[in-house]
């Protein structure tokens, strides 16, 4: 980051990559590497949380006329258009412009991302066959010892549990992965928003929540099932399926209270969930 605020401040960057860095720390993605416009690949860049070279950040700019792209990061499943005038401000023929642009930008993208997934789910399905699901060996994981819950359909692969993610039609797309510290991966360029995992069988009553640990401890105190929906950001789009599935259901959103971390990403994605399905709301105080 020390990097980049330097690489901002030089004289001899372009105004667009200046702006283009800025919209993309507001979302909380840096690079160090140069910006590169105008290429027919997309770029890619280290998120922070990503292992080495996985690379999960990636943008796109035009800069014919007045620049504009994309940039966002495949394995928190966050995507933004991009203009280096304020859309506010376009003229009529700018904003023609500028909106065949962002069409043509999506479409590429829409384009990555299916291929992506596509080759992610034979990889998770590949791993998950090969994954042992030995319930005694599970159970011994430090990780399901430190969290005090037991062992809700997860399998063991190389020393880490690992939680199938199914998406709306229940088909495996990619897998968590989670070790002995507890430190937490996705398989690389697999599909996150809108997918899940189920402890217990969904009726007429279930929770959704954020991560395993908090799952399995509302199912064990509750004996309700629970909905995993594994990040803040997808609780929303999580509740909004299971509220299509099932539409007279009694549902609980139970949010991680952040109070330490800015904006309080889990209260306010719970929050939104809940007013959008018309939920209850929970959260440890």
């Amino acid at each position: 980051m020390a990097k980049n605020r330097e690489r901002e401040t030089s004289k001899d960057i372009p105004a667009y990559e200046k702006a283009f860095r800025r919209a993309m720390a507001e979302l909380g993605l840096y690079t160090d590497d140069e910006i590169i416009p105008d290429t027919e690949d997309w770029q890619r860049f280290n998120v922070r949380g990503d292992q080495k070279n996985d690379k999960s950040g990636f943008y796109k700019i035009n800069t014919d006329g007045i620049a504009t792209g994309i940039f966002g990061c495949w394995r928190l499943g966050r995507k933004q258009t991009w203009c280096m005038k304020d859309a506010r401000h376009l003229s009529a023929q700018e904003k023609k412009g500028y909106d065949k642009k962002i069409e043509s930008l999506n479409a590429a993208y829409k384009v990555q991302e299916k291929k992506k997934h596509k080759a992610a789910k034979k990889q998770a399905r590949s791993i998950w066959e090969d994954s042992s699901n030995e319930k005694k060996e599970i159970r011994k994981h430090l990780y399901l010892k430190r969290k005090q819950v037991e062992n809700y359909g997860l399998r063991l692969y190389r020393l880490e549990l690992v939680i199938p993610l199914y998406d709306e039609a229940d088909k495996l797309c990619s897998l968590q992965f989670i070790n002995k510290s507890g430190k937490k991966r996705f398989l690389k360029e697999g599909k996150t928003k809108g997918c899940f995992f189920v402890i217990g069988t969904v009726e007429d009553e279930f929770c959704i929540c954020e991560g395993y640990a908090t799952a399995a401890s509302i199912y064990e105190a509750t004996k309700l099932p629970v909905v995993v929906a594994f990040n803040a950001g997808n609780l929303p789009t999580i509740a909004e399926i299971f509220r299509k599935k099932y539409p007279d259901a009694h549902i609980i959103i139970c949010a991680d209270n952040d109070y330490k971390t800015d904006k309080n990403p889990g209260l306010t994605k719970a929050r939104e969930a809940a007013l959008a399905i018309d939920a209850l709301l929970s959260y440890p105080r």
